[in-house]
């Protein structure tokens, strides 16, 4: 807590550059520097947030890709090591990527319906452009080769 004297003088202080027309645009063109300064600090952290959570998303994407077509963690993990991401990085994405397709791969496998599932209908259509999670997917036979092109690398699969 502050002493009622400190107090006072804090406030004359403020008061004396208010009203000393020096003193107050010295004070103005500090305050303008410096809010400038910080917006300026905020908006390249902003943007390098941005950049990280779009690599990361297009790493997510192409895992997400090879998991679908019935690749394992190491699969997963080796293409991220290829792209440019950290190890631990890479073994945190691919255990979640893995662990996530999984999980709706057992919650589809539970889920009876009369719908054939989006493996038949990849089988059955046979040569087709689709956007996967942000991955341009050609699939090139009805054995379930594809190429994933993303982020200016090519990957041609085989589903085993």
């Amino acid at each position: 807590m502050k002493m009622p004297r400190a107090e006072f003088l804090e406030i004359k202080e403020a008061y004396a550059i208010l009203f000393d027309a020096g003193q107050r645009a010295v004070y103005d063109r500090i305050f303008a520097e410096e809010m400038e300064r910080f917006d300026v600090q905020r908006r390249q952290e902003e943007a390098e947030r941005e950049a990280r959570e779009a690599v990361y998303r297009d790493r997510v994407a192409l895992v997400m890709c090879f998991a679908a077509l019935g690749h394992n963690r190491d699969v997963v993990f080796g293409v991220l090591l290829g792209g440019d991401c950290d190890e631990a990085s890479a073994r945190q994405i691919a255990d979640s990527a893995i662990a996530l397709h999984e999980s709706r791969h057992a919650a589809q496998a539970t889920k009876e319906t009369s719908e054939p599932s989006r493996e038949e209908e990849k089988e059955t259509a046979g040569a087709e452009s689709v956007n996967l999670l942000g991955a341009n997917v050609v699939l090139v036979s009805q054995q379930s080769e594809a190429l994933i092109v993303t982020r200016g690398y090519i990957y041609c699969l085989v589903k085993r």
